[in-house]
């Protein structure tokens, strides 16, 4: 499973420990990095994949609001979540964060499951899991073409796409076109059925063909377009179980 990577802006590190505390204590998927100034931030930034920021309000080199443009003008930070946390919650001050285009803010002192909540709204989990891939082997698909169904092995898959093969049919054309796909789990999943996934072709490999020239086994990536409420629901709790059984062979 990856990890969020969330840096931590402060000049004290006892703060900073505080805050890693709260983190580690409501969030598994969280690793922080640490930064006590502006110009070491910046820094942490360009060398590594950083995926939230939290920031003070005032560091020692810079205010939290100059470092936030700073990153808004930087090819690598300009995407990142920023959260600022200061201890004034007067309405002029938060008009002031706001009017620096910062969105997200804390008053400190606060809560480690106000850190949390902050944390999973401007950087949800799932939007790492439409990247993350994970292989399930024994995992099946069923693709519903308007001619036919066709059996195919899952090779990967996401909460956003689908990695298959199989043996193509003769006188199957559409598979260009929009479709739906059912991905059943392996027992060892309870065989969790997810049906009617609405997709779209995003890739075709042939991988084998027969000797009249004729594409026997594909490789073909869907790109799930929609996903109704219940099967993001039951996707996301098979996902769940796999990266638990991830990390506990990552912990033997």
């Amino acid at each position: 499973m990856n990890s969020r990577k969330l840096l931590i802006i402060h000049d004290s590190r006892v703060i900073r420990n505080l805050i890693k505390g709260f983190v580690l204590a409501e969030l598994d998927d969280i690793t922080p990095l640490e930064a006590s100034s502006g110009k070491q931030a910046i820094q942490l930034v360009e060398a590594e994949k950083i995926d939230i920021i939290l920031s003070a309000y005032i560091l020692r080199d810079c205010e939290g609001h100059e470092l936030f443009q700073q990153f808004k003008e930087s090819e690598k930070g300009k995407n990142i979540p920023f959260i600022i946390f200061t201890s004034t919650s007067s309405d002029l001050h938060i008009t002031e964060i706001r009017r620096h285009g910062i969105q997200h803010y804390l008053v400190a002192p606060f809560s480690s499951v106000k850190l949390r909540n902050k944390i999973d709204e401007v950087f949800d989990p799932r939007q790492m899991r439409e990247q993350q891939r994970y292989s399930i082997p024994g995992t099946r698909a069923v693709i519903h073409t308007e001619s036919q169904n066709i059996n195919a092995d899952v090779i990967n898959l996401s909460m956003g796409s689908a990695f298959c093969e199989f043996a193509l049919p003769s006188g199957v054309n559409d598979l260009l076109d929009s479709m739906y796909i059912s991905v059943k789990f392996p027992p060892e999943y309870d065989e969790v059925l997810i049906g009617d996934i609405y997709c779209k072709l995003l890739s075709l490999k042939t991988v084998s063909w027969l000797p009249n020239d004729v594409p026997d086994k594909v490789r073909v990536v869907w790109l799930f377009k929609s996903l109704s409420q219940r099967n993001e629901s039951m996707f996301s709790d098979v996902l769940d179980r796999v990266e638990k059984k991830i990390k506990s062979l990552q912990n033997i």
